[in-house]
């Protein structure tokens, strides 16, 4: 149904929540933001700094691939050293900021120094707009782009009734300045990304779309579907990191945009991520995987950064293990506790993982999130047999319209240091598909709830810890099975399960249901792996997606033939193997491993073996069987 109405909205028909077959668009390996490391307080010198301190912590064999320089480095029209300062502020150049990055440290000169130490990829931060409130409108700047005017946001009565902090929004108090033309939409945005190249810059995150379509262009149409395609024109337009972009138009035009080349944009799937909003946690992880039903059409969802070292890191990194996105981490590597080496083997261990978005399972499909309940979602790895099951206690915490600052009273009206999370209800019940969708700037708020920045008082989360929950998964709840008929209660096992965070294994057959309990912001992965001739492949044992490597499986009854992804280190792999099969050798690229065999008391047995780092990236494990 979904696929349908984005096809006719977008006029594209090749809509699929799998990845196209060689086109990712997600950035390779582990990345590094900024912006809970520093905000808007950026320096060259910080930033290496925290590169280098960051990779010291980080696991054996395990280095940053990308960074994205967030928010506070551009050249503002005012003081961005203070978090907070930003929001009405408009861009002044297309130069970095010149005091944060004076000539002797320049932009470019940063981008060289952090690839000398190893990155491969740096993203820089920008707004749609350029900044937050769009572009200075001094003399150079209209010289440069004759049709820039001023003018505030209007949003739809419908917004403001649900949040009467709009009305202070600084991109209303300031004016909201953009250029009018398609000419000079694309001029702007061709020589900020020609910049950007220059300094050695690979990709852009762009931020703050949905606004732009509550302002007009020149010939009465909403501003954001050109700057939009001003972007895509870009040669870094194609890769960028969409953020706040749920508009319903703009979604439908990023399927339009990317269509003919059969690639996906990436495309942020939640509101912000608050590490330190405890009741911010839940609600991100059920707005990621309902947000997904329609954005993983279009494009590949991103769960967002996330920190490694507080008490809710876990829930967040099994998340983004089989979300489906990029994973990058926001550390300040000079903080107490450090980052968790031993949460990002794990994270990290499963590789790039799953193909496709993390989708809510259907026994969750129809519950509001915040029921006492656990979330149980689905996915798949890129070898089909190796499914997961995400399971969450979200439970208890919710969104609220309550005003205050998180931990107190709102008691400030300076709306400078505040941010307006502004939601409109997805549909008038609630529970249909919880598509809490950010930055919609619509003009029919029964679409999709949205997100302004800046505002009187901050809206936030609310909610209590609502205990233990519990709840029972079956092979049944992915839809890879579900036209299936039910297994007989004498039929034999045909899947191996198991958990990621006990490590443990048992037999299931289809419908055979398998009890998950969590306390609350807790979740576990339950690796569903397919039985072929008597042997099923977990994969690495100690990942949090075990099978995330695993990249195909072909079966014979005498062999098992596995291509998969090596691991950065010495890694045990593991496999099930019934009764009725007995594993007589086992080859990695053609060369003998030596592995264990450990019966189980239900009468199956877990191999073994140690899977060292090969030369190359791809390998063969073949698994010779006398059944």
């Amino acid at each position: 149904m979904l696929s349908e109405a984005v096809s006719l909205f977008s006029q594209t028909s090749s809509l699929s929540y799998r990845l196209p077959g060689k086109s990712d668009p997600r950035p390779a390996g582990l990345g590094w933001c900024t912006w809970n490391s520093y905000y808007t307080n950026l320096s060259p010198s910080k930033i290496i700094s925290g590169l280098n301190a960051l990779n010291s912590a980080l696991p054996a064999a395990t280095k940053t691939s990308w960074v994205l320089l967030d928010d506070g480095w551009q050249h503002a029209d005012i003081d961005t050293l203070t978090d907070g300062s930003q929001w009405g502020a408009k861009l002044r150049s297309l130069s970095a900021d010149p005091v944060k990055f004076p000539a002797s440290s320049s932009l470019p000169s940063l981008v060289s120094s952090l690839k000398s130490s190893g990155v491969s990829k740096v993203i820089a931060w920008h707004t749609l707009a350029g900044y937050w409130t769009g572009i200075e409108p001094s003399p150079a700047n209209l010289l440069l782009y004759p049709s820039l005017s001023s003018s505030p946001p209007s949003f739809h009565p419908s917004l403001v009734s649900n949040d009467a902090s709009l009305p202070n929004e600084l991109s209303i108090k300031n004016g909201y300045c953009i250029p009018r033309s398609r000419a000079d939409m694309s001029a702007f945005l061709s020589a900020y990304h020609a910049s950007l190249i220059s300094a050695g810059v690979d990709g852009v995150k762009v931020d703050a779309q949905a606004v732009a379509n509550t302002v007009l262009d020149e010939d009465g149409n909403a501003a954001g579907l050109g700057l939009q395609q001003a972007l895509h024109s870009t040669p870094l337009g194609p890769t960028a990191i969409h953020c706040m972009s749920h508009d319903p138009l703009l979604i439908y035009h990023l399927a339009k945009l990317h269509g003919p080349s059969g690639t996906k944009p990436l495309i942020r799937a939640s509101d912000d991520y608050y590490p330190g909003d405890l009741y911010s946690h839940g609600p991100h992880i059920a707005d990621c995987c309902f947000n997904s039903l329609l954005l993983g059409l279009v494009g590949v969802p991103d769960f967002d950064m996330l920190t490694t070292n507080s008490a809710t890191s876990p829930l967040h990194a099994m998340n983004r293990a089989v979300s489906g996105g990029p994973i990058y981490i926001s550390d300040d590597p000079s903080s107490s506790p450090p980052p968790d080496a031993e949460l990002l083997r794990k994270l990290l261990l499963g590789g790039a993982g799953c193909v496709r978005p993390l989708l809510p399972c259907r026994e969750s499909l129809f519950s509001t999130p915040e029921s006492p309940s656990l979330l149980t979602c689905f996915n798949e790895n890129p070898a089909p047999t190796q499914q997961v099951l995400f399971c969450a206690n979200v439970a208890g915490s919710a969104w609220t319209g309550s005003e205050y600052v998180r931990g107190g009273a709102c008691a400030s009206s300076d709306s400078s240091l505040l941010r307006s999370h502004v939601r409109a209800c997805a549909s008038s019940d609630s529970s249909l598909l919880r598509s809490h969708v950010r930055a919609c700037a619509s003009s029919d708020s029964s679409l999709f709830r949205s997100h302004v920045r800046g505002g009187a008082c901050a809206r936030t989360y609310a909610g209590a810890d609502n205990g233990i929950q519990s709840a029972a998964v079956s092979p049944s709840m992915l839809e890879r099975y579900r036209s299936l008929p039910p297994a007989p209660a004498s039929s034999s096992p045909t899947f191996l399960l198991y958990r990621s965070t006990t490590k443990t294994a048992s037999l299931s057959t289809l419908s055979a249901p398998l009890t998950i309990t969590l306390p609350w912001l807790a979740a576990e992965i339950v690796s569903v792996c397919e039985f072929q001739h008597g042997v099923a492949c977990v994969g690495f044992s100690d990942a949090f997606n075990p099978g995330g490597r695993i990249l195909e499986i072909s079966a014979s009854p005498s062999l098992l033939n596995i291509q998969l992804e090596s691991p950065p280190a010495p890694s045990e792999l593991l496999l099930g193997v019934l009764p009725s099969t007995q594993i007589r050798r086992i080859t990695l690229n053609d060369t003998d491993v030596p592995f264990t065999t450990s019966p189980t008391a239900d009468g199956f047995s877990l191999v073994s073996l140690t899977f060292p780092p090969t030369p190359s990236s791809a390998a063969t494990l073949q698994v010779l069987l006398n059944s």
